[in-house]
């Protein structure tokens, strides 16, 4: 099953959200020494892209945005990620096409990878490649060492 697309725009958006929502120069000069670890600057383009649209969008939703200044001060922060993927997958459900423009401005939903490790688990080393979904998923402590998929 897909993620939610408040879910992919969260978990693909929380990396670039300190640099997009702060938008100063100075925040954009931070980004140069990250930009190889977060994609390089196609990455950042798109990232800019799909930010414009949700802050045209959804820029007047207090909701949205103070969710949305969580995650820019701590973009690693799972309960912050969490209340921004529940925040936006609410405004999105009520917005079925925009909902789709964004998964599709991402790759659509069938370009989603996944990994996740909840409960104590460790995901290590993982290579997914291709065109479909894939999910890589670790439960109740447990471990996976080293997975690849490709298509």
């Amino acid at each position: 099953m897909a993620p939610d697309a408040g879910q992919m725009v969260v978990s693909f958006l929380a990396p670039f959200l300190p640099h997009l929502v702060a938008g100063g120069t100075e925040a954009i000069k931070g980004l140069g020494k990250k930009l190889g670890e977060l994609g390089g600057e196609a990455t950042w383009k798109q990232a800019q892209a799909v930010w414009t649209k949700i802050k045209t969008h959804f820029g007047k939703d207090a909701e949205v945005k103070s969710a949305s200044d969580l995650v820019a001060a701590n973009p690693t922060d799972a309960n912050y990620t969490a209340t921004l993927q529940k925040a936006l997958s609410k405004k999105l459900e009520a917005n079925p096409d925009f909902a789709r423009e964004l998964l599709e401005m991402l790759g659509g939903a069938q370009n989603v990878q996944e990994v996740i490790a909840k409960r104590g688990s460790v995901v290590a080393r993982v290579a997914q490649k291709g065109p479909s979904h894939k999910r890589v998923k670790a439960t109740d402590d447990s471990i996976i060492i080293d997975v690849t998929q490709k298509s």
